[in-house]
């Protein structure tokens, strides 16, 4: 429930805090005083859209507070829908409106959507305006009106039938795939074994390309390597001024002088050591050149082999690992494209099961709403007839409609007002008063039964007055037994049921329009009533009615 709420520079609100009762709370001012503004801040609150024009003359931004509290599961859902840690109650949603039309949402300090606002708030709390269809009477509500009144019994079958007609529909989709891919099959596996073919036959072996470059690479300049290696070993070994010989001559001189000089012995050991490895350099070397030729045709074949491989990677990826993972995903496409046909009958079969599941499902719930209709209708009717409407008539219209997430049925809710007159849909009707009694016996009959814990009624006392002023007072106030109630009224009788009383009133500050939002005292009250009763000219007589009224119901 709303606690309290701040606004802040909103069109002509300057700053106004007021705080709300959990059960009903009334809202009265006299025309023009800035009533609207009132709902159109909470309206901003809850998502509506607000242009730069709604910030006021005295800041340059628009601020609109609000505290709620429900319960303590419904606290952490809320919170859990806005993805920030509940760990403090009240809940703060605060509305920043800022230069350029741009605004912005804070829950408990953190950042929101526009549309996680939207969606998390409108489940909680309903408002229905003066001249606007409420969302309660649209066609496609009629349904899910019944079935809440049904109660839990349909929401579970509810719950079965979308899980139902989430797998017929999957099913329906997969199928449809399947079938444009069985048009296609033939040509595609065309294209598939090709490419298939074309890399086995290229006959692929890791490592094979690198190996062959290198190959192909040394036998195109065997001849320079075999003059250079020839000239490397004739540098170590071959020659009479070869290393070798040199290091040879050079060891014996050492070894000589290590009878005069001990030391040298280790000189001569490292000598050694050098000869061993440029021993084992030699045979290396003269390995490589002692290796056979290549012949032209061996080079050709190795240069053909390569293109052909150069061609197939460029084809399939780029490269040797590119073209091998390419080849084993058309493999894996063939083998699917082979099964189609026993895939599509299984995937049929599967449908046929998952529709009949459907529609027994959806079977069930007719069943149980037929059963139902009479009573609702009876219920419903007798909320409105309470409302001084003792010819008003309820009957519930069921008809077929395609399967769907909420089963098989078209649910229209018809109305007539008079006795004679034809039953026409709920949301036809035109006459204000009509309207306004027609959604507070919906709420009234759904009060206990759905998640909405905050309503919001602007002038739902449209074309009502007199006993039935008394009713409609009466009715809100079993309303807020179940759920707090704010009503923006012009009633004496609503007002002096209400558990709070708030004024709307205008006023000029510094040359300046003001809209103000205040809570009235006890003696206030008596005089704001008083004015809905009498008018501008407030007598003594009209504050004893407005006692008296007040007594009444206290």
């Amino acid at each position: 429930m709303f606690l309290d709420i701040e606004i802040k520079n909103f069109v002509l609100i300057k700053n106004s805090q007021i705080h709300l009762h959990p059960s009903l709370t009334v809202v009265t001012g006299e025309t023009g005083s800035g009533k609207s503004i009132f709902l159109e801040s909470i309206k901003a609150l809850l998502g509506n859209r607000c242009s730069s024009e709604k910030i006021g003359g005295f800041e340059n931004k628009s601020y609109i507070t609000a505290f709620i509290s429900f319960d303590e599961p419904i606290d952490k859902q809320i919170c859990l829908d806005f993805n920030i840690q509940h760990d403090e109650s009240p809940l703060s949603i605060q509305k920043s409106i800022l230069p350029g039309g741009k605004s912005s949402f804070r829950v408990l300090g953190e950042i929101c959507s526009l549309q996680q606002v939207k969606n998390t708030l409108k489940k909680y709390i309903h408002i229905h305006s003066q001249h606007e269809t409420p969302e309660l009477l649209k066609p496609e509500m009629h349904l899910e009106i019944l079935d809440t009144w049904i109660g839990e019994e349909a929401i579970t079958l509810r719950k079965k039938m979308g899980d139902a007609y989430t797998t017929y529909t999957t099913l329906h989709k997969e199928i449809k795939e399947l079938e444009n891919l069985d048009e296609n099959r033939l040509r595609e596996l065309d294209i598939i074994n090709f490419q298939i073919e074309e890399i086995q036959e290229a006959d692929i072996k890791p490592g094979e390309m690198e190996a062959l470059s290198q190959h192909v690479t040394n036998a195109e300049h065997s001849v320079q390597i075999q003059e250079a290696l020839s000239s490397a070993l004739d540098n170590l070994q071959n020659d009479n001024h070869s290393i070798s010989e040199r290091l040879i001559h050079t060891i014996d001189k050492i070894h000589y002088l290590t009878k005069f000089i001990p030391n040298f012995a280790t000189i001569e050991d490292r000598l050694n050591s050098i000869r061993i490895d440029i021993d084992d350099l030699i045979h290396d070397i003269s390995s490589n050149n002692n290796e056979e030729a290549y012949s032209p045709q061996e080079l050709e074949q190795n240069i053909q082999r390569l293109e052909l491989l150069k061609r197939v990677f460029k084809k399939y990826g780029g490269d040797e690992s590119s073209a091998l993972a390419f080849y084993e995903s058309i493999l894996g496409k063939k083998e699917a494209l082979d099964n189609i046909s026993s895939n599509l009958e299984e995937k049929k079969n599967q449908l046929e099961k998952a529709k009949k599941h459907a529609e027994t499902v959806a079977n069930e719930l007719h069943l149980l709403r037929e059963k139902h209709i009479e009573s609702f209708s009876q219920n419903l009717t007798r909320e409105i007839q309470d409302l001084m409407m003792p010819h008003a008539k309820i009957e519930v219209e069921i008809s077929p409609s395609s399967l769907n997430k909420n089963g098989h049925d078209s649910v229209t809710i018809l109305f007539s007002a008079n006795k004679g007159s034809s039953l026409k849909p709920i949301h036809s009707i035109a006459s204000g008063g009509e309207m306004s009694r027609v959604v507070l016996a919906l709420k009234m009959l759904l009060a206990d039964k759905g998640e909405q814990k905050i309503f919001i009624f602007d002038e739902i006392d449209t074309g009502v007055s007199g006993k039935a002023a008394h009713l409609m007072a009466e009715k809100l106030k079993q309303l807020s037994q179940h759920a707090q109630v704010i009503v923006i009224s012009h009633l004496p009788q609503i007002a002096a049921v209400a558990n709070s009383h708030i004024l709307v009133h205008k006023n000029i500050q510094e040359g300046k329009s003001v809209t103000e939002i205040k809570n009235l005292d006890t003696e206030e009250r008596v005089e704001e009533i008083a004015r809905l009763l009498a008018g501008k000219q407030i007598n003594e007589a009209a504050r004893l009615n407005a006692k008296d009224l007040i007594g009444q119901n206290s």
